[in-house]
């Protein structure tokens, strides 16, 4: 088994499961985050009812029915995985745009269920897109965050964009248009800019002159003359926090709500009277605002909403509500912001998980870290049921990088305590996981990540030091007593990887040195006295090894798969054709002749084999977040996991 130390998300083949629409990945049902993991940026309700929202991770959600049921688009259009989306808009039930990172933007003829894109700039991966607007199905806007804030305009529903003149001196990063001549914009500082002549020039207007250190945080406005901002005004010691209101198209304002606490991020009107405002309050919390006498006074409903913060709403004339935010979070209200519900399911691990073992035919542990406020921390979760239903653990320590039994009662796993230090431990346990004993091997920087026994006493464990970033590898000759470092006489880095394939031979993969212009991999026909290079016909280096049996194994190395049937006296290149993707940063599983490969990168992909590694076809991935571990229970049942939990 295979476990890199990066992050990502859960999801399972399983059945038996809560039902959730997830478009194009039919063969994954999720388990962790519902209905999804990716921080929600911008969200629009369409006349229909169809609400489209677009957030991290290129990714689109729609529901039609606020929430309770939910479609998930993953790369729309085929945008790279770690493109953010910014903006959606929706000029009527099907046109829409979104924009997003990488100066991306995509469009849908179909109400947000299929995307074309239509701009991507990977020369300039820094340049970003802000905001979007459409004041038809041919006219609109988009504001591009680089140097300096550049307004461009398309007549020919995006397929062109020309820059508009006259906005070298502003800052802005927002966009709304109210009719089709009058629209605003605005950046965070203390004045918006309008437009009555469909875009072609702008004046500034100064909020409320006096107020120093004022910036704007969002905007909405009703109609032509009814508008809102939210503004926070900064202080050596303390933020403060505005709601100024206009009748008069935003030449004149008026402060309509004060608080040192709550702030506000987004605005949304079911009605002329009824409207709601959320933003984050100090230290991880939230804050929703109603008013019901048309924004003129605001009441707090709520504090203690949510953990990460809320960023946008949408509202119907139902009294249906729906708030929007990082990692997933979704509240709701169905009485016009009375009341608030939580219509996700909290993280059962926390940030990223790292990694992943198979206990027994049934059960699995998944290890995960993170940290906040300058506070790591890790946490173990554990199914006895394939992954149905998992429980927080305490009999596991640390992060569990990989775990062995040598029977039906001994067993090991490495580990450590993640990036607060202290990544050098064996566990042991002589009653079946029952109780764990400690062991500590070399220095505390090492990060131990594979464990392997040969026989009932002779083990081996190897991993990374941290502070040179070169492979170790530590052997124990009393059945875990005790391990000391194997001088294995070579100096290898780069994501090294070792596999014994009998009970006397082994091979580490990794960048050796001295290096060759050939791939070198070590090995040993001795049960790890001695080592010994071995160069293979292939260019540059391999980052890992796996043997199926003690004949059949495979390498990934740099933009290349070989595979050996002869217990690695001769290996050959897989015909692959994405090598390009193949790098250090991959993640996979061989179980039996089925093996399951992820590549990273700025596009990642997924792949099977059914032949040991011969042949492999693409199949979706299901998620755009980082999948740093994969482990299956058969060939065709089970779990992948990390970025984002």
């Amino acid at each position: 088994m295979s476990n890199s130390v990066l992050k990502s998300i859960i999801l399972v083949i399983l059945t038996g499961l809560p039902t959730l629409i997830i478009a194009q990945t039919p063969p994954w049902q999720r388990i962790n985050p519902i209905p999804f993991e990716c921080s929600i940026n911008d969200a629009q309700l369409l006349p229909n009812g169809r609400i489209i929202a677009v957030g991290d991770l290129s990714t689109v959600v729609t529901t039609v029915d606020f929430g309770n049921n939910w479609s998930i688009l993953y790369n729309p259009a085929n945008a790279v995985y770690n493109t953010d989306l910014k903006s959606v808009c929706f000029f009527d039930d099907n046109n829409g745009w979104a924009v997003g990172d990488m100066n991306t933007i995509i469009r849908s003829f179909d109400g947000g269920l299929s995307w074309d894109l239509l701009q991507q700039a990977s020369s300039y991966p820094y340049y970003t897109y802000s905001d979007v607007e459409f004041i038809s199905d041919t006219e609109g806007f988009v504001i591009r965050d680089s140097f300096s804030d550049d307004l461009y305009k398309t007549l020919d529903a995006g397929q062109n964009w020309i820059p508009v003149q006259g906005l070298e001196n502003f800052s802005f990063n927002k966009i709304k248009f109210v009719s089709h001549e009058v629209g605003f914009m605005h950046g965070g500082g203390d004045y918006i800019l309008k437009s009555t002549d469909t875009g072609a020039s702008w004046q500034k207007i100064i909020i409320s002159p006096g107020i120093e250190n004022l910036g704007i945080e969002t905007f909405y406005f009703i109609d032509e003359q009814v508008g809102f901002i939210g503004a926070t005004v900064n202080s050596i010691t303390n933020s403060d926090h505005y709601i100024y209101k206009t009748e008069d198209g935003g030449h004149t304002w008026e402060e309509v709500f004060f608080d040192y606490a709550y702030s506000s991020w987004g605005f949304s009107f079911s009605n002329t009277d009824t409207g709601y405002s959320v933003g984050p309050v100090v230290w991880y919390r939230n804050n929703i605002l109603r008013t019901v006498d048309g924004g003129d006074s605001w009441e707090l409903m709520t504090d203690t909403i949510g953990y990460w913060h809320l960023k946008t709403l949408c509202s119907d004339d139902n009294g249906n509500v729906i708030a929007f935010g990082r990692r997933g979070q979704v509240y709701n209200s169905y009485n016009y912001g009375a009341n608030w519900y939580k219509s996700f399911s909290n993280s059962i691990i926390g940030h990223d998980i790292v990694s992943s073992a198979i206990i027994d035919d049934s059960s699995i542990i998944m290890s995960g870290e993170g940290g906040t406020g300058g506070v790591s921390w890790f946490r173990n979760i554990i199914s006895h049921d394939r992954g149905n239903t998992w429980t927080e653990t305490e009999d596991y320590y640390g992060i569990v990088y990989d775990l062995c039994y040598l029977n039906d009662t001994v067993g090991f796993y490495c580990g450590g305590y993640g990036f607060s230090g202290g990544n050098n431990f064996i566990f042991k346990t002589i009653n079946a996981g029952i109780d764990w004993e400690f062991t500590e091997v070399g220095s505390d920087e090492n990060i131990l990540m594979k464990i392997e026994f040969i026989d009932d006493s002779t083990g081996f464990v190897g991993g990374m030091s941290e502070d040179y970033g070169y492979f170790i590898l530590f052997r124990t000759d009393n059945c875990g007593e005790s391990w000391d470092e194997v001088n294995i006489g070579y100096y290898t880095e780069l994501c090294c990887e070792f596999d014994f394939y009998n009970d006397s031979s082994a091979i580490i993969a990794g960048y050796v040195y001295p290096a060759d212009s050939n791939a070198q991999i070590i090995k040993t026909i001795d049960r790890g006295n001695t080592w010994f290079i071995d160069t293979l016909p292939f260019d540059t280096y391999f980052s890992h090894v796996h043997f199926m049996n003690q004949d059949t194994g495979i390498l990934f190395g740099w933009n290349k798969i070989c595979k050996t049937v002869d217990a690695g006296a001769a290996w050959y290149q897989v015909d692959f054709d994405y090598n390009d993707y193949v790098t250090q940063e991959l993640t996979y599983e061989f179980i039996e002749n089925v093996g399951y490969l992820y590549l990273q990168g700025m596009n990642p992909r997924m792949f099977k084999t059914e032949d040991f590694g011969d042949t492999w076809y693409e199949i979706e991935e299901p998620s755009t977040s980082i999948i740093s571990t994969i482990s299956f229970f058969t060939p065709d049942e089970g779990i992948v996991a990390g970025e984002n939990s």
